[in-house]
């Protein structure tokens, strides 16, 4: 902004004529974006007293009553920085000489604030397009207030609103077809103005909207069914409306044209469905027909239980099934135990295995729903059933042999056992290992003891019934003892230890067992893997007879 404005004053001092005038000259206005703030440039004519001294810019918020001063030496130009644009500052000059001896202010100059007004168009839209008579509407504010919007068309002023609402009525009609720039100014008291512009569209608003419509199912509807059709105009579509047989049904203003079209309300059979399109000259356009048969299905499916058969008793895993028919199809069956949903089937096999264990013995009721497309539902009869699941362990104890018993060479290992239903088997136990099974009316077994070591060990019994319990017996320990019989030695096996001995013979490894009877401690012999004199001379006194 540029300006040039000239200030008087009279400067009086001891060596200062009454004569003196000081020119301030409005050089710009300068916006600091960043920080919003303005600043103002000052020039003055300077003063040709041989005392001039300097001189004093003043200014001030809305006059000079409450001022800042600033000393700007000899210098006749000044910046004065970081001013609020949104105010009003006004602006003054002193002289004073080398005796401190300062001038009354020149005239005063007023720097009006210079925050333009905000506008905008709110209708109609940018690019819209438009046609008979149509209400432009703008919004606007300023800082201080508004004192005017006007609305220019193509440059050119069509109008002038000073209150609020800020509205234009604009006739297109007057308006050969095409785009037209649409301006908004906004003035406040300062003469700031404020700006917008969009573009609008004049159409001759003779051609009536297009409008075609769709269902989801072609040719057949049940339930509820959405209806959507499209719509478009040269201008605006203002509503679309939906007829079924030639009856309307809704009328939708918006986007999307839909229509929820509940069909379970009117009887089954054929109907026509059909919309309309307006637009704000009332022209209309009408769809093409659309033909639909409604049917909606009424009629609930038939279910009956087919296994178990009523008062069966149950136990263990069992397969429940159903048969269930439909007028047109089953889309599941539901079964129940007891009135609680236990399963659901929708294949071709309407069944699902129950697992009794999990259920208490006693008496129960078994049922299925059966369902159709159309959400009908058909319920069986019940089927009264008895669960009864054998939880009863068998009890089981070691007959033979009596516990703390020696035993040798072949003896039977028995067993008594008992239960509530009946045993299915009966196995036997040594030292915790699995020996023999018995599933007869005799529970026993033949136990060769020269299979096993000499010493201690315990025998135990498990019982199973048909439910798969099982009865464990308590241990019972025996001490089995088999003594081998003394080895009869002959001259020929001294002779044969002798060669060994000597290196003369290679023992085979039944010679080698047999021989080995070296060194004989307390009364026994303790092989040592190796054949020498020490086995001759313990072979020739089991032969003499002078050990065992």
């Amino acid at each position: 902004m540029m300006a040039a404005i000239r200030f008087f004053c009279t400067c009086r001092g001891d060596h200062m004529k009454t004569t003196q005038i000081i020119a301030i000259i409005l050089i710009s206005l300068v916006w600091a974006a960043a920080a919003s703030a303005l600043d103002v440039q000052l020039s003055w004519d300077p003063n040709s007293e041989a005392d001039l001294a300097g001189y004093k810019v003043y200014y001030g918020v809305d006059g000079l009553t409450t001022t800042e001063v600033q000393d700007v030496s000899n210098q006749t130009i000044a910046t004065i920085a970081g001013l609020d644009p949104a105010k009003n500052y006004s602006f003054a000059v002193t002289a004073y000489n080398t005796s401190s001896i300062e001038s009354s202010y020149s005239n005063i100059v007023t720097v009006l604030e210079s925050v333009p007004p905000s506008v905008s168009i709110s209708s109609p839209g940018n690019n819209a397009r438009v046609s008979d008579t149509v209400l432009i509407s703008a919004s606007a504010t300023d800082n201080v207030g508004v004192d005017k919007v006007e609305l220019l068309v193509d440059g050119v002023l069509h109008s002038t609103v000073t209150a609020e609402p800020y509205q234009f009525s604009l006739d297109t009609k007057t308006l050969l077809p095409g785009a037209y720039s649409i301006t908004a100014k906004a003035y406040d008291a300062a003469g700031n103005i404020g700006t917008t512009t969009i573009s609008l569209n004049v159409v001759s608003e003779l051609t009536p909207p297009t409008v075609s419509c769709s269902v989801p199912v072609t040719g057949s509807a049940s339930g509820s069914v959405t209806v959507s059709c499209s719509a478009a105009d040269d201008v605006a579509v203002t509503r679309v409306e939906f007829y079924i047989n030639n009856v309307m049904g809704a009328a939708v203003n918006t986007i999307p044209y839909q229509y929820a079209w509940d069909t379970t309300s009117i009887p089954n059979g054929q109907y026509t469905i059909a919309a309309k399109a307006f637009d704000a000259a009332g022209n209309v356009g009408v769809s093409a027909d659309n033909i639909v048969t409604v049917f909606n299905d009424t009629s609930a499916p038939t279910v009956s239980i087919v296994l178990p058969a009523n008062n069966d008793t149950l136990s263990g895993t069992v397969s429940i099934s159903a048969s269930a028919s439909d007028n047109v199809g089953i889309s599941k069956v539901e079964f129940y135990l007891d009135g609680i949903l236990k399963a659901t089937s929708n294949g071709d096999l309407y069944s699902y295995p129950l697992d009794t264990l999990t259920t208490t013995n006693g008496s129960h009721i078994i049922s299925a729903k059966a369902y159709d497309a159309a959400g009908n539902i058909g319920v069986s009869a019940d089927s009264i059933v008895t669960v009864f699941n054998d939880t009863s362990a068998p009890a089981v104890s070691i007959v033979l042999p009596a516990n703390s018993g020696t035993l040798s060479g072949t003896v039977s290992i028995s067993a008594s056992a008992s239960d509530n239903v009946g045993i299915s088997k009966v196995e036997f136990y040594l030292d915790g290992i699995l020996k023999a099974t018995s599933n007869g009316d005799y529970y026993g077994y033949l136990l060769d003891t020269l299979t096993i070591a000499d010493g201690t060990h315990s025998i135990a019994a498990k019982a199973y019934d048909a439910a798969g319990n099982i009865g464990q017996s308590g241990e019972i320990l025996i001490s089995i003892s088999n003594v081998p019989p003394p080895v009869a030695f002959t001259i020929t096996d001294a002779m044969l230890a002798l060669q060994i001995a000597v290196g003369r013979t290679i023992p085979t490894d039944s010679e080698r067992t047999l021989l080995d009877v070296a060194p004989y401690i307390n009364g026994s012999s303790v092989p040592d893997g190796k054949i020498n004199v020490n086995d001759v001379i313990v072979i020739l006194a089991k032969i003499t007879g002078k050990i065992i």
